[in-house]
């Protein structure tokens, strides 16, 4: 009766190894996420994926023309589901191209595996009216600091308005 219950240990054992290899590969994550192929230009699309570990995942995506994608953090929703509600009045023409990333600590995983290179793309219904791209469309641009450095910080604000001929009165 032992050997059947520390056998019967053993396959519970085993069987919980599996499972728990299964959700997070050794190799480290895995994104699973069923592409987005179509929606209706002005609705906003609902982007989701599973990457079961991830603490972190973002959606990567551009418009016709435009040669640098955009990035957003997407929301975990629970059970390492993330989700991005793309407003498709954000894209300027019919369609759009995008990838994912997925992240804990110091791995990274991309869905598609070339990305960005390789990316998926969607395209707006037909008969819609799309707004066309323009000719000269600036890339996105980076966020600036809010104070420019390096700051000077060697005086008083009583100095730096004397400097600049204000008051010191109120």
């Amino acid at each position: 009766m032992r050997n059947f219950i520390a056998g019967l240990a053993l396959c519970v054992g085993l069987a919980l190894a599996g499972l728990s290899a299964q959700a997070v590969p050794p190799d480290g994550l895995r994104i699973d996420h069923s592409a987005v192929a179509s929606f209706r230009h002005g609705e906003k699309v609902t982007i989701s994926a599973l990457a079961p570990g991830a603490l972190r995942m973002r959606f990567f995506f551009r418009g016709p023309g435009v040669a640098e994608f955009q990035v957003r953090p997407m929301a975990e929703s629970g059970g390492g589901e993330f989700t991005y509600a793309l407003d498709t009045q954000e894209i300027a023409g019919a369609s759009f191209e995008y990838y994912l990333e997925a992240g804990i600590k110091d791995k990274t995983a991309v869905l598609p595996a070339g990305a960005p290179a390789e990316f998926l793309a969607a395209s707006a219904e037909e008969g819609e009216a799309i707004p066309l791209v323009p000719e000269d469309l600036p890339p996105p641009e980076a966020p600036r600091a809010k104070a420019a450095f390096p700051v000077d910080l060697t005086g008083t604000v009583q100095a730096a308005l004397l400097e600049e001929g204000g008051s010191t009165t109120a």
